[in-house]
């Protein structure tokens, strides 16, 4: 079994967990972010992020 230290824990890496897990580690957080999933994987999302979304992501 690994251990982890973070402040936060964020299950799910989709467009919402993904964007969480950004912004509260630019906040000082430290972030586990975890997803079932692989990746990379073959499901696309974001399609739905609004202009405002993306400049957030993109800072």
């Amino acid at each position: 079994m690994s251990h982890w230290d973070a402040d936060v824990i964020v299950v799910g890496a989709g467009v919402a967990g993904s964007s969480a897990a950004l912004l509260l580690g630019q906040e000082g957080y430290r972030v586990l972010l975890l997803d079932r999933a692989t990746f990379p994987r073959h499901k696309t999302c974001g399609e739905g992020i609004m202009p405002e979304g993306v400049a957030i992501l993109a800072s």
